[in-house]
């Protein structure tokens, strides 16, 4: 297992009381026990890396044949880097960041009404959020922003935050970054996007949810 794998493992983010026995988050991202694949490692990480390939209807055995061959998009720090940058304030993300909410709003209009009118502020915090988180993953650390990403979620359900927000906002950031990043997309980049994406997202939802 992956030094990210390992911190995620011994991580001290507990989503619910039950976290310590289960071996997958579901499509809704809420936790749940299942039996059959054993894949590689039981930290959260490993269990978004199971979600996240199951977003790509392979069965359990390639699941599990994907996993163990470390062959998922998030040991692949020079696909994380490609996202990173793309996200960085300070290598002008502003475009692509401007581009991914007016994409969600038009693709969920109740999404809008989650943000204030004047959007500068927002787009600038999630510019940096995302720059940090992603940063973290290249490094390979998971401490750190699991417990962001957890506390993020259980605070935007207060704010009305529903599944369905989870769902639009993880699709329009990776066509985000596919349209960003055409040049160089490919299979693998795609399959980091996808990864990264699915865990953060998973991460949210799955704390979100728990609280309920």
């Amino acid at each position: 297992s992956s030094d990210l794998g390992r911190a995620v493992t011994g991580g001290r983010v507990r989503l619910a009381a039950q976290a310590r026995s289960v071996d997958t988050i579901d499509g809704r991202g809420r936790i749940r026990r299942r039996g059959g694949c054993h894949h590689r490692g039981a930290g959260l990480l490993d269990r978004c890396r199971y979600h996240a390939d199951s977003d790509r209807r392979c069965s359990p055995a390639q699941d599990c044949a994907r996993l163990n061959s470390g062959g998922v998009g998030l040991d692949d720090r020079d696909g994380l880097r490609a996202l990173r940058d793309a996200v960085d304030p300070a290598l002008g993300s502003n475009e692509l960041i401007r581009r991914f909410y007016t994409r969600w709003f038009a693709v969920d209009t109740s999404a809008r009404d989650l943000f204030p009118p004047d959007m500068d502020a927002q787009r600038a915090t999630f510019a940096k959020a995302m720059t940090w988180l992603l940063s973290e993953l290249v490094a390979q650390r998971a401490e750190e922003p699991v417990a962001f990403l957890a506390q993020l979620g259980r605070d935007h359900r207060k704010y009305g935050v529903t599944q369905r927000h989870y769902d639009t906002m993880q699709d329009t950031l990776i066509s985000t970054f596919r349209s960003h990043l055409i040049a160089r997309w490919d299979e693998g980049l795609a399959e980091t996007a996808h990864d990264a994406v699915a865990l953060i997202i998973g991460v949210m939802r799955g704390a979100a949810d728990a609280e309920k």
